[in-house]
């Protein structure tokens, strides 16, 4: 049996899950006679609570101006999840779609490292990564003016509250409302960060708004 030019999608979920969200190995070898595959786990007796179901859905509103992400326009887009298949699934959408995609990252910490050093043009956050918030990632994203959405498998009012103005989707995705929630947030980006007074001083017209408003 010859080895494959490339990867199926499920060898690439299989990999992706062992590799990227249990941090262990998949090793594929295949021989005349079949394939023979060794998958390794690191032990680790500390998993993260699971948390509770969703209770409601949340919506972007409507879907007809995508803002320009739906465009081809060719933007880098950092995707933080640490979900293989769905990761797989965004990065399609976002390559689909015309854009670069910076990732996806598993980790917060390579996501941080990422969003520190890369010149960026949006952001798809889960809200959950291997038990970590990343809400730290999130203040680098809007302190650098980066609009960003974040994604979920729970309810959206479990999110920080000073986050409340960020378009929040529900896991599973559809590509119509992923554009929507990047245009919507995108214009909040402007329309928060961007008005002026005279004098050219920046002016944040939502000043007695929370500080981190996306």
């Amino acid at each position: 049996m010859d080895a494959p030019k490339r990867r199926g999608y499920g060898t690439r979920v299989i990999a992706g899950g062992i590799e990227n969200q249990l941090g262990g190995s998949a090793d594929f070898d295949w021989h005349p006679d079949g394939l023979r595959f060794k998958l390794s786990v690191p032990y680790d007796d500390k998993s993260p609570p699971i948390g509770e179901p969703p209770t409601e859905t949340f919506s972007v509103g409507t879907v007809g101006d995508h803002g320009g992400f739906s465009d081809g326009s060719g933007r880098r887009i950092l995707l933080v999840e640490d979900e293989p298949m769905i990761s797989m699934m965004l990065a399609d959408m976002l390559n689909e779609g015309g854009h670069q995609v910076d990732g996806p990252h598993a980790t917060v910490r390579d996501a941080m490292l990422a969003a520190t050093k890369n010149e960026l043009q949006g952001g798809i956050l889960d809200v959950n990564v291997r038990g970590e918030k990343v809400y730290v990632i999130a203040d680098l994203l809007t302190s650098r003016s980066v609009p960003f959405v974040f994604v979920t498998g729970y309810a959206a009012d479990s999110i920080d509250s000073r986050f409340r103005d960020v378009p929040v989707l529900q896991k599973p995705i559809e590509p119509q409302r992923l554009w929507a929630a990047l245009a919507k947030s995108s214009q909040q980006m402007t329309d928060t960060t961007t008005s002026q007074i005279p004098g050219g001083l920046r002016h944040d017209r939502n000043a007695d708004a929370p500080k981190y408003k996306a």
